[in-house]
């Protein structure tokens, strides 16, 4: 079974690059200086749908920069690619970003780099695996007014201080599970200050930082504390996600996205009156959905 799972697999990985290459016919996106940049990691494989990905939402924006992370993987001839379809786009490679002690991998330089372009500009997170369907025009406001933002899930119990988030993960009986982000969850009850910081159960693959809106001294300092309360642990691939739900929490004012309309893909999820789909890993071919909608968008980005 595990081998028919694996042919599945890759029969659909090359099924939706083919599906893909139309975004090569979509107009190329001008960049412009506007404070507001699209920041991502890539790799090789998923060079075609990242650009379905920033072309469905950039059709709101029409402004701001593109960064590109690439994990090492990219090659000449894609980086070629990425420079014609997106025009002004910033590339860097992901050995160059000055992670300021913090650990490297798991998309960490990712965060940091959000983090560090908020700074200077408000700066948006965009995966690779991302659709944005139809125009997403609160996405565009919270950019005017400067609000941060996460990709929320249905079961979210919103946004908690660290030891009522600890207490919610033991109500749910998950501490049993010792994937590093239940383990860090639970460790936030154990933390200084655990009246007085905020953690929210958000996904990374989607979200906002204000301009000014956070500091890497809070994540470095975060992170410290967590490695000292779990340990090794704290080195798995996952804990990058768990950073960037500290960070966005306690962003002056910041919030979750409507899950009516900013949503994971999954089998219980409707996408009706979706305005933006994670199609994340576990069910990113769930029932061919991903396919359909991609035909539809660049069908819609061509006309």
């Amino acid at each position: 079974m595990s081998i028919l799972v694996s042919l599945n697999h890759r029969f659909n990985t090359w099924l939706l690059s083919k599906k893909c290459r139309r975004v090569l016919k979509v107009a190329a996106i001008k960049t412009t200086d506007d404070p507001l940049v699209f920041v991502s990691q890539l790799r090789h494989s998923d060079l075609l749908p990242y650009l379905v990905a920033i072309k469905s939402i950039y059709r709101t924006f029409k402004k701001g920069g593109v960064i590109v992370l690439s994990d090492g993987s990219l090659t000449s001839k894609d980086k070629q690619i990425l420079r014609e379809q997106i025009q002004g786009i910033d590339i860097r490679d992901i050995s160059d970003v000055d992670l300021c002690g913090l650990q490297s991998g798991g998309t960490w330089e990712r965060l940091v780099t959000l983090v560090q372009e908020s700074q200077k500009r408000y700066a948006i997170q965009v995966d690779a695996d991302l659709i944005t369907t139809q125009e997403v025009s609160e996405i565009f406001q919270l950019w005017q007014d400067n609000i941060s933002f996460a990709l929320a899930n249905p079961n979210s119990p919103g946004k908690l201080t660290f030891r009522g988030m600890a207490d919610w993960i033991k109500e749910q009986g998950l501490t049993h599970i010792q994937h590093v982000t239940i383990v860090s969850e639970l460790a936030l009850g154990l933390m200084e200050n655990g009246s007085d910081q905020f953690y929210q159960r958000t996904t990374s693959a989607f979200a906002g930082i204000a301009k000014g809106g956070a500091k890497l001294t809070d994540l470095i300092a975060f992170s410290k504390e967590m490695e000292s309360t779990i340990g090794d642990k704290w080195y798995e691939w996952g804990s990058e996600q768990v950073g960037s739900n500290y960070i966005v929490a306690n962003a002056p004012n910041s919030i979750e996205l409507d899950t009516r309309f900013y949503m994971n893909n999954g089998p219980d999820i409707d996408l009706t009156d979706a305005k933006l789909i994670h199609f994340f890993g576990t069910y990113r071919f769930y029932q061919k959905r991903y396919f359909g909608i991609i035909e539809k968008i660049l069908a819609d980005l061509q006309s």
